[in-house]
Parts: C-alpha cells; sequence; structure tokens
C-alpha cells in the first residue's frame, strides 16, 4: 500500500539518468519492455514489489538484484552488504548514502519531491558505479571481508 512517488533510473542506452512520477507508470513500464534487464540493489525484496503493486511487470528473467548476487556467492545474507556499505568497500573515497530510504514517504508527504528524487538518483548512481565495476572485472571488493574480492554474474 506504500505507492510509487518517483522512480529514478539509469538507462544505459542513453548513458543517461531518468525519472519517472506517479503517473508516469505506463511510461515506465514501457521502458523496461524496451530494455534487457533491470538492474537494482534489493530490488528483488523491495523494489519490484512496489513496482508490482503500481502495476509494473518486470519479468523475472529480466531482474538483477546486485544484493542478492552477493548473498549468493556469500553463501548467505550477512550483515554489512548495505549498499553503502559495498560502495565504500570499492570505492573508499566515494560519496555514500545520503539519506535513509525510511524517511523517504514521510518527506514526500511534506512535499520534499526533490529531495527524495535526490536520495533515489544518488542509490541509483551508487549502484551503477558497482555495475560497472562489475562488467570491467567481473568481481567487486567482498564488503564483508575487504581483504577478498567477490566474483559476480554480470547483468
Amino acid at each position: 500500500a506504500m505507492g510509487v512517488a518517483c522512480i529514478c533510473v539509469w538507462d544505459y542506452a542513453s548513458n543517461n539518468s531518468r525519472v519517472f512520477g506517479e503517473r508516469e507508470i505506463k511510461d515506465f513500464q514501457q521502458f523496461i519492455d524496451s530494455h534487457d534487464v533491470a538492474i537494482g540493489f534489493n530490488n528483488n525484496s523491495f523494489d519490484n514489489n512496489v513496482l508490482r503493486a503500481a502495476g509494473v511487470v518486470i519479468q523475472p528473467n529480466k531482474s538483477y538484484d546486485l544484493l542478492s548476487e552477493i548473498y549468493s556467492v556469500l553463501g548467505s545474507r550477512q550483515k554489512g552488504c548495505k549498499l553503502d556499505d559495498v560502495v565504500k568497500a570499492n570505492f573508499p573515497n566515494a560519496i555514500g548514502k545520503t539519506g535513509d530510504g525510511a524517511f523517504a514517504p514521510e518527506l514526500w508527504q511534506k512535499g520534499f519531491y526533490t529531495r527524495v528524487i535526490d536520495y533515489c538518483l544518488n542509490d541509483v548512481r551508487m549502484t551503477k558505479m558497482l555495475i560497472d565495476k562489475i562488467l570491467r572485472s567481473g568481481f567487486i571488493t567482498n564488503p564483508v571481508n575487504p581483504g577478498s574480492i567477490l566474483r559476480l554474474k554480470r547483468p
């Protein structure tokens, strides 16, 4: 029952970010349908469910969940695998999270739309950094044990 306020994505085809609003759900579905894969961080457990409730269908074979891939290689769910943790392990000088997603619905309801969009775009930026590293090298630094690497399936 949460609903969709905004959807922020990186479009590798146009090399640009995109933002879809709640009135553009059909446009987002067309966008997803026209691409080979939808990549996210914890999207299988969270984002895809919120989108499904809004009428957006992302086929399981088109969904690449970076967090699920990390847990798969680690062999189980483990602490230290939040998006910010993974980014900091791989890009120590990178700007990390700019907020907490738990506060996004409250900010949106109070009318701070651009703050929520900026927060979401920053998460997209961080996820893209990690995906680009995986596409280049096939691995990321293990956030749980930074002295080792995780070889991940490429999207």
